[in-house]
């Protein structure tokens, strides 16, 4: 088994579609050969903070 870890990480005005989470982990299988995509785990867990005030 092999684990890879990825961060991604971008601007809350960037995440304009609730299924975000879920597109990305698509996006990851489909790197791989179709006829593994059972035997690939993406957990994708999507969080969100304040950008602090500029000034």
């Amino acid at each position: 088994m092999t684990t890879v870890t990825v961060t991604v990480s971008f601007p809350s005005t960037a995440w304009t579609n609730e299924q975000l989470p879920e597109s990305i982990a698509d996006d990851v299988r489909m790197s791989f050969w179709e006829c593994d995509h059972d035997d690939i785990t993406v957990q994708t867990i999507a969080t969100s903070t304040t950008h602090p005030a500029a000034g």
